[in-house]
């Protein structure tokens, strides 16, 4: 209890929790099953959900809408998602989809083509070369 802040009740600590997310609705979800799921832990799940938030702010909403979707109730989930959406941040979609003639061109790699008769052969047990 020494390093405990025992002046801030559960009540600020969901109205603080509120006040980190834009979307609200979510948001509000959110923390009600946090609050329902961790009562007794509920301001190291704070702790956990403020630190999150300060490290990836830009990916807090979609972590959120991740959570809620799948029914992810943690604080950690929460911090696991957005670790993962800043890592795998989407390329332009102008390079994923439709590509450039440099991403599509050929690399000179040569492949050898066989005849369907030749895979049979080979289902079958008979190995040629």
């Amino acid at each position: 209890n020494h390093g405990r802040q025992r002046e801030k009740t559960v009540q600020n600590y969901r109205t603080a929790m509120f006040d980190l997310f834009d979307a609200e609705d979510n948001a509000l979800t959110f923390i009600d099953k946090l609050v329902e799921k961790y009562p007794r832990y509920i301001r190291d799940q704070w702790l956990v959900l403020d630190k999150c938030i300060q490290a990836y702010p830009h990916q807090r909403d979609e972590a959120l809408a991740y959570c809620i979707n799948q029914g992810l109730w943690s604080a950690n989930d929460f911090r696991d998602v957005s670790i993962y959406l800043n890592r795998h941040q989407l390329e332009p979609l102008s390079s994923v989809a439709g590509g450039t003639k440099e991403a599509s061109a050929p690399l000179g790699i040569q492949v050898r083509t066989r005849l369907v008769s030749d895979y049979l052969k080979i289902l079958e047990g008979e190995l040629d070369d």
